[in-house]
């Protein structure tokens, strides 16, 4: 049968390991930040630039399309429309 000293031997062994598992834990949940953070930004840098592809994408063709309407409405002498 255990005794009291063999108990506190135990619960000590017990501590430590607890104690190591929670420093390992403790970096490893760090690191899990630190890459998160990361890719987080990698994510919205790759949003950010195919938002402004996307925003240059429709000016360019809205400037085209107003340009040839311009040239209708001209050809055709028609009043241009306001509103």
């Amino acid at each position: 049968m255990l005794d009291k000293n063999d108990l506190n031997q135990i619960k000590g062994l017990l501590e430590q390991q607890t104690e190591n598992f929670d420093q390992k834990l403790e970096k490893q949940s760090a690191s899990i930040d630190k890459q998160f953070k990361s890719m987080k930004q990698e994510i919205l840098r790759a949003i950010r630039k195919s938002e402004n592809a996307i925003i240059a994408y429709f000016d360019d063709a809205y400037f085209e399309l107003r340009k040839r309407v311009e040239r209708i409405e001209e050809y055709l002498k028609l009043p241009p429309l306001t509103g």
